[in-house]
């Protein structure tokens, strides 16, 4: 593979001993800890399931990032027919004696088995979801290995891969192999401790219910204490014996993007008045749903209040280090700078990122419409036939034919990790939307998909299939409109009109290209000022117009450059906005202000 041509700039900062060093997992965090992120040993070789653990190694691979990327230090792709075996040595801290020990990785791409001094310690199948295996068993005083075998299809396979793929073009992007998350060790007490905290909003009687996930040797003697912080510092104190607890807030201090108020849950779980496991977590306060606008036709709300959502599609994908951010502060660049930017919203596309992301935008206050990770097939040549309004049903066998869907093993493991993903997602408040399909890719029963996501969290909206096969269910009326100019929505249509991806701008700018000779867009320009002139008039003679007649969400392609893709609003390398950032202020501005305008309400009421 040819080394990456063009880098962001955190990788210029001085190296860090341990890449990635936060703490992984801000929605439960414990004090104690290890991160074992850094330099591994690696080995490629033929795929095998008899043979050993490897004698000879290739050399030294910098994990979390993944073979194929460049902060790697190993820049190869990974065959399917290959096998990418991982090794370092570990010493467990004299202060864990006693304890259990649980090997977490955020995330491995695709297959693994994993192997603690040499015993198999556990396997898993998914390459965007954490997990972990107790380990405590398996150790010896002194020093410890871990090895990890990880097999990989990549786009040979019908497995939820998102965008990777083993040719790159267009819109398609390098793969993914290996461990592309921080991997971490964590002590636990051996009679328990906490595994998951799960946190409702009841707007109407003003009530928190919240539920605290254990794995217990044994139910007796277990009591639980939390002291609930708000915003402003004040604490209340709730105990039970019981998993679950109730707090009326008296004055409710709401999530917003404007305003993003996040209470602090202190907890702590007894064992016969002994503390067995403490840890902290975090929650909000906002609820979403649709209302009827003046029109009859659904608009979108948050926490009773008219919002007009404007985003970006958010790929997730950075030069030196593929689907992993080169730094945390990468992931705070791209939200806050967004948020600048006069945009609330961002879509973010076929990938799950690192539980920091979602903390930051929960933090930082920016809206996320989540994309469930895509598998399959992509149907054949379907958007020729939806331009010309034709329909297709995607319940049948031939659907299931033409998705990739006829083996019912593949359509399990795509809706249970879907279901999976809503799990894991379900207590960031940013989150307010699943999105099942894009684009047909992979797309099967989407109904009964989608409406058995609403019912495993009817606390959020569910766009059923974005851009494409609708199939006239679900919360949004969503359409993809590139090139051709935007139209308005159906009049029979009630459905919240969301323009789910549009735009899509290309602009080049030297020095900061992946590839100078061979890029993508939907329509190009030679300037900058071309580039804002026509920008400006998609917003003010396209968008704006439609909202009156019930538009209520936009989401433009996209916050940067991807590989082959140079339509962002920012270049690849994050090193350069491509248009003036006044501009996209005052055109978010007036979007706002037509919204405002068409629904009767107050300035500033809508957010």
């Amino acid at each position: 593979m040819k080394k990456a041509p063009i880098c962001t700039p955190w990788v210029l900062e001085p190296e860090k001993e341990i890449p990635l060093g936060e703490y992984p997992r801000p929605g439960l965090v414990r004090k104690d800890w290890m991160n074992l992120n850094g330099y591994w040993e690696y080995s490629i070789r033929p795929h095998n399931t008899d043979q050993p653990i490897p004698e000879d190694w290739d050399g030294k691979i910098l994990v979390p990032f993944s073979v194929e990327t460049e902060l790697s230090g190993v820049r190869r792709s990974l065959d399917p027919g290959e096998e990418l075996w991982y090794r370092r040595p570990f010493s467990v801290p004299e202060s864990w004696s006693g304890r259990g020990v649980l090997l977490n990785f955020e995330a491995v791409d695709y297959y693994c088995r994993c192997f603690v001094n040499g015993v198999f310690a556990g396997e898993h199948r998914g390459g965007y979801l954490p997990f972990s295996f107790d380990i405590t068993a398996l150790l010896k005083e002194g020093g410890n290995e871990i090895s990890l075998c990880v097999e990989d299809p990549t786009d040979s396979g019908m497995q939820p891969r998102g965008k990777q793929v083993r040719k790159p073009k267009e819109i398609w992007y390098e793969p993914t192999s290996g461990i592309w998350q921080t991997v971490w060790l964590e002590p636990l007490d051996p009679a328990g401790h906490l595994s998951d905290v799960n946190c409702t909003w009841s707007a109407e009687d003003c009530r928190l219910n919240i539920s605290i996930h254990s794995d217990l040797s044994g139910p007796e003697g277990i009591r639980y204490r939390i002291n609930l912080v708000n915003p402003d510092g004040e604490t209340a104190i709730l105990e039970s014996t019981e998993n679950s607890f109730e707090a009326v807030i008296s004055k409710p201090q709401l999530w917003t993007p404007q305003t993003p108020n996040l209470y602090l849950l202190k907890i702590k779980m007894y064992r016969h008045e002994i503390v067995i496991d403490e840890a902290e977590s975090y929650t909000a306060l906002r609820t979403v749903d649709t209302v009827s606008g003046k029109n009859g036709r659904r608009r979108f709300r948050l926490n009773d209040q008219l919002l007009f959502i404007k985003g970006l599609l958010d790929q997730g994908y950075w030069p030196e280090s593929g689907m992993t951010a080169p730094d945390d502060q990468a992931l705070i660049f791209d939200i806050e700078e967004s948020k600048k930017l006069g945009f609330n919203c961002l879509r973010k596309h076929i990938k799950i990122e690192s539980r920091r992301w979602y903390y930051h935008a929960d933090s930082l206050g920016i809206l996320v419409i989540q994309d469930m990770v895509s598998g399959g097939l992509n149907w054949t040549n379907p958007y020729v036939q939806i331009a010309a309004g034709l329909k297709r049903k995607d319940n049948s066998p031939a659907a299931y034919r033409k998705s990739g869907r006829s083996d019912q093993a593949v359509r399990d493991e795509f809706e249970q990790t879907a279901a999976a993903t809503v799990a894991h997602l379900r207590n960031h408040p940013s989150v307010i939307c699943w999105v099942p399909f894009n684009e047909s890719w992979g797309q099967y029963d989407s109904v009964r998909i989608g409406e058995a996501l609403a019912a495993a969290d009817p606390t959020r909206l569910i766009d059923f299939a974005s851009g494409w096969l609708d199939q006239g269910a679900g919360d949004f009326y969503s359409v993809h409109r590139y090139v051709l100019k935007l139209k308005p929505q159906p009049k029979k249509e009630k459905r919240i009109y969301m323009i789910s991806e549009y735009g899509g701008y290309n602009f080049h700018v030297p020095g900061h290209m992946w590839n100078d000779e061979d890029s993508f867009g939907y329509k190009s320009y030679s300037t900058e000022e071309a580039l804002n002139t026509a920008f400006s008039s998609l917003i003010r003679k396209q968008v704006i117009p439609l909202i009156d007649g019930g538009l209520s969400a936009v989401i433009y392609t996209q916050v940067s450059d991807v590989e082959m893709e140079s339509n962002g609003i920012f270049t690849y390398d994050r090193k350069r906005l491509k248009f003036n950032a006044e501009l996209i202020k005052q055109l978010n501005t007036e979007i706002d202000t037509a919204f405002n305008t068409a629904e009767q309400i107050q300035e500033g009421k809508s957010e």
